[in-house]
C-alpha cells in the first residue's frame, strides 16, 4: 500500500513538472526568447552582442567615469595594415593620466573580462601605488567597450589573438612613453598573465617590471598539467584512461 502511494506521489509530482516546463516554453515562445524564426538581440544580457547583432554593447560608462576613458583607434591587424581600424576601450585610474609618471598596465584575464566589470580592482591599485602612478585597464579587442565590428562587418577571428593583442598593449607602452612616463609596469591576471609574460618575451625592454598573478607559462602547459592531473587522480581511485573518462 505504501509503495502504491509513493508511485501515485511521484506520478502527480512528475505531472505538474511537466505541465509547469510546457507553461514556460509557451510563455518564452511568445516572448520571442526561443523562437526559432526571430534572431535575438542578446545585448540587454550580455556584455556583447550574438553574432547576429550589430548592435552595440550593452554598457553605460557612468558620467563621473567619462574622464577617466579614451578610445584609440588601432588598425585590426599589426602586420599588413589594410582591415581597416577598431576603437579600443581604455580606462586610466588617474584621472589626469597624461601627467603620469610610473604607468600599470594591466592585462584582464578570461579572455573577455571587460572594464567596467573590473575597474574596481584598477581603483584599488591607483589608491594604494600613489597619484604619481596611473593604472591602465583596457577591454581586448572584441570584449567590453572594444569594437568587434569595423566597417559594418564582425571583425575575423583570426585577428582576435594573443599576437594581436601584444601590439595593441605596445601601443599603449609607446603612447605612455611619449607622454613622459619614466617606469612602466605590465601585468596581468590568469589569461592576462600568459599574455603579459609572452609581452615581455616579444618586447624585453619595453618595461621596468613584469607582474603576473595565476597563470602558466603557456596554453600548452595548462593542457599538458591537465592531463597529468587527471591520470594521476584517476590512477589512484581506479585504472581508467583520460579517452575512458572523457567518454
Amino acid at each position: 500500500m505504501r509503495n502504491k502511494n509513493n508511485r501515485i506521489i511521484l506520478f502527480i509530482s512528475v505531472f505538474f513538472l511537466f505541465t509547469i516546463i510546457l507553461y514556460a516554453t509557451n510563455d518564452l515562445v511568445k516572448s520571442n526568447w526561443i523562437n526559432p524564426n526571430k534572431k535575438i538581440n542578446y545585448s540587454t544580457k550580455f556584455f556583447f552582442d550574438n553574432l547576429d547583432s550589430t548592435a552595440k554593447p550593452n554598457i553605460e560608462i557612468p558620467k563621473q567615469d567619462l574622464p577617466h576613458y579614451e578610445f584609440p583607434k588601432l588598425p585590426v591587424d599589426w602586420v599588413k595594415k589594410k582591415y581597416g581600424k577598431f576603437e579600443m576601450a581604455v580606462y586610466h585610474a588617474n584621472k589626469n593620466y597624461p601627467k603620469a609618471k610610473n604607468i600599470f598596465i594591466f592585462v584582464l584575464g578570461g579572455p573577455g573580462d571587460y572594464i567596467s566589470e573590473m575597474k574596481v580592482i584598477a581603483d584599488k591599485f591607483y589608491e594604494n601605488l600613489g597619484k604619481n602612478w596611473d593604472v591602465i585597464f583596457f577591454d581586448q579587442r572584441g570584449c567590453g567597450l572594444s569594437d568587434f565590428m569595423t566597417s559594418g562587418k564582425l571583425i575575423d577571428f583570426k585577428f582576435l589573438t594573443i599576437d594581436q593583442t601584444i601590439q595593441d598593449i605596445n601601443y599603449l607602452v609607446k603612447l605612455s612613453r611619449k607622454r613622459g612616463a619614466k617606469n612602466i609596469v605590465i601585468g596581468g591576471g590568469s589569461s592576462g598573465a600568459m599574455t603579459s609574460l609572452k609581452y615581455a618575451i616579444t618586447y624585453p625592454n619595453s618595461t621596468d617590471l613584469l607582474y603576473v598573478d595565476g597563470c602558466a607559462s603557456s596554453a600548452d602547459f595548462i593542457n599538458v598539467s591537465n592531463k597529468l592531473t587527471i591520470k594521476k587522480i584517476s590512477n589512484s581511485l581506479y585504472p581508467v584512461t583520460i579517452k575512458e573518462l572523457a567518454n
